[in-house]
């Protein structure tokens, strides 16, 4: 009530009737004014039918405004009684060409300038100085709308205005010639855009084309319409692709792909570039929106392929990158290392020192599921100081994602396995906050699925996780991309199983048997692991073997011994909990021998606990605390593992409890 077009709606509804804002109603009053474009007089007309229709069915019947908001007092002026009549008496007292000008720019579905304006002069009949006169007489007259932003003049027709002038444009039969003029006035518009995607800073860029967005899907409508022109449309789309991908568009994108190579087999003669993007983008859609299958890695290869026919490195390095991808996913890293091996020749060759550093990243993602962390952890530091050093700006994402933030989500990772949970949490936060900052929702759910989420729960810090969890359900709102979407489901599932709610485990188990199915098996035996210690605590032991016999499946036939440990670890305490300990034993040595070797060394702390009770409780002392002691001298943060420390405290005083009861027994004996 504090805005004056709500206030003005509210006191005119009062007026025709009993009527008082709810808290149920404003968000629908605030939606008819902002669709009225806070006109007063048809805010009052809108007001006037509030007891006829209600507020919500009001909203609704506001697409049909001319003939709704065609009352008001009869003995006003006429000019009064309806928006309609107001817009009439103004279009009448315009010149021809400011009258023809009008109709024309009501294609705009958005925001133009005196560019856009003068572009559209073919379809009126008009020369420039003269689309620019009447242009300025129209913004005089308050019929075009104007504003400066950014040292740049925009203009923009009201809604009212613009519903008002399309009508006009069909009715001078002028609609049929104006939309393939206007349609090819945006096709070259965003031949510019994906021409400068890759060279120009990412917010100018963002800047100058985002707002397009709205006419890029009108421009499409027509093309792909009865009366339009395909083979414009397809272009189109090929060349939209880059706004789609900074938007985060993922569906819209991947629909109006799917449209495009529909469409590709009837249109002669089409250029090999447009089919390569195409190509791309279809591939793309498919990582983030279906199943990985046998399916996505040809959708891949024949990205590749294309670039080969085409002479482009361009597009062999974006189908090597993406069946790269597919593979780290799938759990093929070894394989995926001998393609990016090809992507950084092909790079090398061409000189394309951009490329290389995305080719270092997937290398380091896979070297750590191979188990390879000590060169994984020195190729993504070496990474990430090398943006951090140089200041690189914020480029488009060439790859999908921001590279410094992807980088760091691998490095966060790396960094916890390797016994450095704070620098972990660190390096997360500063990729969180980049992501937010560039407003690149894949970026950022990438970021929350694959590091911030998995290692929250795995360091038991439910606080965090729930945090992060919450970030990732806001961005599922803003674009539901399949693929984080059921990641998302499961670690939902997960946070309400660690708060023992009834039923979270069950569909925990069932949302991660979904994401397998899904294809996405590449954290699958870390996350199995979560569950079996889940059904232990509950004292589900049968339930527990269950998820560890796949986690084992899904850690050793795809050669994933970055989590073996954890696999050994978990193993071991079910034998444990069924009375089996000198197999719990071995099994918690075999972890933390395995995740030594390899460098994990937060997974042997991990392993060292679960051994160091089962030595207590044996009273094997010495051989607890050297366990610990040893795990925690490997431990890069010293305080990174407070459990280690709590763990050295607990065994001498069970030790020295044990000894002061010994003596007390040979007192009373002696």
């Amino acid at each position: 009530m504090e805005y004056s077009a709500i206030e003005l709606f509210v006191t005119r509804a009062r007026e025709r009737g009993e009527y008082t804002l709810t808290d149920l109603d404003a968000p629908h009053v605030a939606a008819i004014c902002q669709q009225l474009d806070g006109i007063p007089l048809a805010i009052e007309l809108a007001a006037s039918k509030t007891a006829a229709f209600g507020v919500p069915k009001l909203l609704t019947l506001l697409e049909q405004r001319f003939r709704l908001l065609s009352n008001g007092p009869r003995d006003a002026p006429v000019r009064q009684q309806t928006l309609l009549a107001t817009l009439d008496w103004s279009y009448r007292l315009l010149s021809d060409d400011e009258a023809k000008l009008l109709r024309l720019l009501s294609v705009f579905a958005g925001v133009f300038n005196m560019a856009d304006a003068v572009a559209l002069s073919e379809a009126s009949g008009l020369d420039a100085p003269q689309t620019l006169s009447a242009l300025e007489r129209l913004s005089s007259r308050s019929l075009v709308a104007t504003e400066y932003e950014s040292g740049v003049l925009r203009c923009r027709l009201l809604e009212t205005t613009r519903l008002y002038a399309a009508a006009r444009l069909v009715d001078e039969s002028e609609h049929e010639r104006a939309m393939p003029v206007y349609a090819r006035h945006i096709l070259s518009i965003f031949e510019r855009a994906d021409a400068e995607w890759s060279k120009r800073d990412k917010h100018a860029w963002m800047e100058e084309y985002a707002p397009r967005v709205d006419d890029l899907r009108k421009a499409l409508s027509w093309a792909f319409g009865a009366n339009g022109d395909k083979k414009l449309g397809v272009t189109l789309t090929a060349v939209a692709i880059p706004l789609w991908e900074e938007l985060s568009l993922v569906g819209e994108f991947r629909s109006a792909v799917g449209r495009a190579v529909h469409e590709l087999d009837r249109i002669k003669d089409c250029p090999t570039n447009i089919k390569m993007k195409l190509a791309w983008s279809r591939a793309s859609g498919m990582n983030f929106a279906q199943p990985f299958t046998a399916e996505t890695d040809a959708a891949w290869l024949n990205c590749f392929e294309l670039g080969i026919e085409g002479n482009s490195t361009e597009f062999q390095l974006r189908g090597l990158w993406g069946l790269s991808v597919t593979l780290i996913y799938t759990g093929r890293s070894l394989e995926a290392i001998e393609r990016l091996n090809r992507f950084k020749e092909i790079a090398e060759a061409c000189s394309d020192w951009s490329a290389i550093p995305e080719a270092d990243r997937l290398l380091g993602m896979a070297e750590i599921y191979l188990g390879q962390l000590n060169s994984a952890s020195q190729r993504l530091e070496r990474l990430a100081l090398r943006y951090e050093r140089d200041q690189v700006p914020v480029r488009n994402t060439r790859y999908n994602l921001d590279q410094l933030v992807a980088i760091k989500c691998s490095l966060a990772l790396v960094l916890w396995l390797s016994g450095e949970p704070k620098r972990a949490t660190q390096v997360l936060r500063e990729a969180t906050e980049r992501a937010e900052s560039i407003g690149h929702t894949v970026s950022l759910s990438n970021l929350l699925s694959l590091g911030s989420i998995p290692i929250a729960l795995w360091a038991g810090d439910l606080e965090a996780a729930a945090k992060y969890q919450a970030m990732l359900e806001e961005d599922g709102r803003r674009e539901d991309i399949e693929i984080w979407g059921r990641v998302r489901r499961f670690f939902a599932a997960v946070l309400r199983a660690r708060r023992n709610e009834l039923g979270a485990l069950t569909e925990a188990r069932s949302k991660l048997e979904d994401l397998i199915a899904w294809g996405f098996t590449m954290r699958a035996p870390m996350y199995y692991c979560m569950l079996a210690e889940m059904h232990l605590a509950n004292g589900e032991i049968d339930k527990a073997g269950s998820a560890m016999r796949e986690a084992r499946k899904y850690a050793v036939l795809p050669g994933e011994r970055w989590c073996l440990a954890e696999v050994l670890r978990v193993d071991g305490l079910i034998q444990l909990r069924a009375g089996n300990s000198s197999a719990a034993e071995r099994l918690f040595a075999d972890a933390i021998r395995d995740a030594r070797e390899i460098g994990a060394y937060m997974l042997e702390a991990r392993a060292a606990l679960a051994l160091s009770e089962l030595l207590v409780a044996e009273d094997r002392f010495d051989d607890a605390f050297s366990v610990v002691d040893s795990a925690y001298a490997k431990m890069s943060e010293k305080t990174g593992c407070p459990e280690l420390i709590e763990a050295q405290n607990r065994i001498r005083n069970h030790q020295r409890a044990s000894v002061e009861s010994s003596a007390s027994s040979g007192r009373v004996t002696s």
